[in-house]
């Protein structure tokens, strides 16, 4: 006989890792297949056979073919799902500071939510747990327990002592300190004071295993203290001994439930998953034993092919994406899905778990007809799924009846669509070849599309006769028309030529328009290349300075030096960003508060140097909001106080600039004046030119005056200086008041 060797293949398939094993894999769906966040507390296999889970962004819905999101009232994060044990399609929802539950749309047939939180409830942390029993419904979170009777919302429990669940349809309080209690329409009936804990309580009851104890008898799952066994009759509860306490007390029980009615399955906060026979013991590779049970052989086979250094555990070290999981349940087929905080995982064997009154279907999950007037558009597009199969476990035959004569290939697509439909009825048929090589039964989908009104006969006899009206008719329009056309002729050519003549003056003035352009743009791409340019250089000669000399003795002058440098090429690509700002931006006219642009302005020069020697004067006397472009306006105030500090007369005693506004013949006039060097004569003309400087060594790009005059035009106002050497200068702009 061949030794057995395993062998695991990591592969990838539509999208999530498959750990395979034989028959055995781990199937890992992430954040790139749902297109949600990775933290998944809770899921469900609901009544429609789709597969429900509570996500941080809010409720996944998988039908084994695409993912859905449903997001709950304010975006809230999902904790909880509950369906009730009957053909209702309601699924309650727990959130955090949200809870209600999605229902079907009669006329769309999808899902909305419905919230159920009032202002009264007040603020709630997580809803963490949902029980469902007779028509009530529980929400647990951690300082109380609402009741909702279908009707109203009420706290059952303003407490965070208590955790509820289930034992034979009868609904159990877990009360720290003080044991087990039924509870009841008028309040708790403790039967059991002996089993409690002080940080701890029953959050789940699962049915035993048959073969070690009883049908009256359940196990109990607390989080840190272990498993005990339950029974119902004389409400006694016994610790149930394994060979992983430790373990499960301290990596604490997340979930369990009992998995093809032959083992527990467990998983904890932090360790990852394991089985638990009857007796307590992990299923590894102790054959002898084991519980002679084809479930639990087929168990027994993986873990001894598994590395036997984890000790039975499932983890992310053999295929799970993370040990921190949160939540376990068992589909309808026997096979395992698995919530963690880094996705969604689902485990299968090869071999499906026998359920009674369990037949498989496909079903259409969406139809989309586009039936408009045009041949192109008139479409149709199917979406169908297989509850209880992902879509790498099936293969789908499908053909559309009035369209194609046969069943197309098998093919794994989970969506068809036809397009260019003629007039007519139309049947879908679809069905899944399942993995044992079994079918599921044919689904039929019948529609209609209608014919188009152009290819019906009358409308062909309508518009032969239209046409021939036409044609006489446009005959004889152009008979008369070619008589007029003649006479119009010659006073055509005579406008055109004036025409002409005007155009041509038109283009002179377009031309000489377009020089002045061209020239300020060369000159501004030489000027702006240079500028650029220069302030990185003397950085990079400064840089190799510092290396070659002693930093103790000349670094600082260097690096402010190299400080300076850098604020020049800031100030000038700062200018360069408002008149690209200015030139393309529309304007967008608001209410502007003079007073706070200024502050701005101050604020953003607080670390210029010398501006801690200027007082700045507001003097405003009209109201306190301009209706003007707000970001045009900081443009003109940055550039004329910042030419006030960076240009002022800092040998006087007081340097000042006072920033005033009035309202004059429904003109805003605003004047920035400043007492210190004052411009010579010979250049007051020339400073809003692009890129002036007075002299060489000029600290400024040559662009500020220039911005501001462009954008005060943009604003169809002026700007003018008045200004007096070694006495101050003063720049008055005027912009019109919207009417």
């Amino acid at each position: 006989m061949l030794p057995r060797i395993a062998v695991f293949f990591l592969v990838l398939f539509d999208s999530s890792f498959i750990l395979i094993a034989q028959e055995f894999r781990i199937n890992n769906f992430g954040p790139n297949n749902y297109k949600a966040s990775p933290n998944n507390y809770y899921g469900l296999e609901a009544n429609d056979g789709f597969w429900y889970f509570a996500n941080e962004n809010g409720v996944l819905q998988y039908d084994g073919s695409r993912w859905n999101l449903l997001s709950i009232d304010n975006y809230s994060s999902v904790h909880s799902l509950a369906q009730p044990n009957n053909d209702s399609v309601r699924i309650y929802v727990g959130g955090n500071n949200e809870f209600g539950y999605l229902d079907k749309d009669p006329d769309s047939g999808l899902y909305k939510y419905h919230s159920l939180k009032t202002e009264s409830l007040g603020q709630l942390s997580e809803i963490w747990n949902i029980i469902t029993i007779r028509n009530i419904v529980f929400f647990e979170c951690r300082e109380k327990i609402l009741k909702y009777d279908g009707t109203l919302v009420e706290i059952y429990d303003e407490s965070d002592d208590a955790y509820l669940f289930l034992s034979n349809n009868q609904l159990f309080a877990s009360v720290y300190g003080k044991g087990l209690a039924l509870v009841r329409e008028e309040g708790l009936d403790f039967v059991n004071t002996d089993f409690s804990f002080e940080e701890d309580a029953v959050f789940r009851s699962i049915p035993s295993l048959s073969k070690v104890t009883s049908e009256n008898k359940e196990l109990l799952i607390t989080s840190s203290s272990g498993l005990y066994i339950y029974n119902r009759h004389t409400f006694q509860v016994t610790p149930w001994v394994t060979e992983i306490d430790h373990l499960l007390k301290n990596d604490r029980v997340a979930d369990a439930v009992v998995w093809r009615d032959s083992l527990y399955a467990v998983i904890t906060l932090s360790s990852g998953l394991i089985f638990l026979d009857a007796n307590g013991q992990v299923q590894t590779a102790l054959s002898k034993n084991a519980p002679d049970s084809a479930a639990t052989n087929q168990v027994k086979t993986i873990f001894d092919e598994l590395d036997p250094k984890i000790e039975g555990l499932i983890n992310e070290e053999n295929g799970l994406p993370t040990n921190q999981l949160r939540s376990i349940f068992q589909d309808i087929r026997g096979n395992l899905w698995i919530s963690s905080l880094y996705g969604i995982s689902y485990l299968t064997w090869g071999n499906d778990f026998k359920v009674s009154n369990y037949h498989p279907k496909t079903v259409i999950t969406s139809s989309i007809l586009n039936a408009s007037d045009t041949v192109s558009s008139r479409s149709i597009l199917f979406k169908f799924a297989t509850p209880g199969y992902v879509r790498f476990d099936l293969e789908y035959s499908f053909y559309l009846e009035g369209f194609e004569e046969n069943w197309l290939p098998q093919t794994d697509q989970v969506e068809k669509e036809y397009t260019n439909l003629d007039g007519g009825i139309y049947k879908f048929h679809v069905k899944a070849n399942l993995p044992t090589g079994e079918e599921t039964p044919e689904i039929v989908y019948p529609f209609s599309v209608s014919t188009l009104w152009y290819k019906n006969i009358w409308t062909y006899l309508f518009w032969i006769s239209i046409l021939s009206v036409l044609i006489f008719l446009g005959v004889r329009y152009r008979t008369i028309r070619l008589k007029a056309l003649n006479r119009r002729l010659e006073s055509i050519i005579e406008n055109r030529t004036k025409e002409l003549v005007i155009q041509q003056e038109q283009l002179k003035v377009a031309y000489d328009e377009l020089t002045v352009i061209n020239t300020e743009l060369d000159n501004f791409v030489y000027r702006s290349s240079h500028d650029l340019v220069a302030p990185l250089k003397s950085i990079r000669g400064l840089v190799n300075v510092a290396k070659k000399d002693d930093p103790a003795d000349n670094q600082l002058s260097y690096l402010t030096m190299m400080e300076q440098s850098v604020l020049k090429l800031e100030d000038f690509i700062k200018s360069i960003m408002e008149y690209s700002t200015n030139s393309k931006k529309e304007i967008i006219l608001s209410e502007v508060s003079l007073n706070k642009i200024v502050d701005e302005v101050m604020d953003e020069l607080r670390f210029y140097e010398n501006v801690d020697r200027i007082t700045v004067i507001k003097d405003f006397n009209q109201k306190e909001l301009l209706a003007t472009d707000s970001e045009r306006l900081k443009i003109i105030m940055s550039n004329l106080i910042t030419n006030g500090i960076k240009y002022h007369n800092y040998k006087q005693d007081n340097p000042t600039i006072t920033v005033s506004s009035k309202e004059i013949d429904d003109q805003y006039v605003i004047e920035v004046i400043d007492n210190g060097f004052g411009i010579e004569q010979q250049y007051e003309e020339k400073i809003f030119d692009m890129f002036f400087r007075a002299a060489d060594n000029s600290e400024g790009s040559g662009l500020g005056l220039y911005i501001v005059k462009d954008t005060v035009a943009k604003l169809k106002g002026q700007i003018s200086v008045i200004t007096e050497l070694n006495k101050g200068s003063t720049f008055r702009v005027t912009l019109p008041t919207p009417k």
